[in-house]
């Protein structure tokens, strides 16, 4: 007989937002969301999803939807009432985060500043706990 142990591997002590907010926006990308729905269906939000995958273990993905799942958790901008959906899995990886928007000469695009990356790749696509 062969006897397999395993050990158990502790969860990732994830950390608080400053405000205690499991997610935040940031005013750019409250702005920059809130014009780029104006476009789109009412009722249209962006969608957030940690996927397994990348360098370090872990990529962002956002898309435009329009169905939310049981499971979300709605995080709406303060003042553009934009709005952005997380599926409970994801929201656990990204807990205390802050999405942001980055406009300059080089690159326009969603960031997502996460406390609870320990890692991250180059290209900044995928990160690691």
């Amino acid at each position: 007989m062969v006897k397999i142990t395993f050990e158990a591997v502790e969860p990732p002590i994830l950390k608080n937002a400053p405000d205690g907010s499991p997610f935040m926006l940031t005013d750019a990308a409250g702005q920059r969301l809130h014009t780029i729905l104006q476009k789109h269906l009412k009722g249209t939000f962006l969608r957030v999803v940690v996927k397994g995958g990348g360098c370090n273990g872990y990529n962002y993905s956002f898309k435009l939807d329009q169905t939310p799942q049981e499971d979300d958790h709605i995080i709406t901008h303060p003042t553009t009432q934009a709005a952005v959906h997380i599926d409970k899995a994801s929201l656990a990886l990204l807990h205390g985060s802050t999405l942001d928007y980055e406009d300059n000469i080089n690159i326009a695009q969603f960031v997502i500043n996460n406390p609870n990356a320990t890692s991250s790749c180059g290209c900044g696509n995928s990160f690691g706990l």
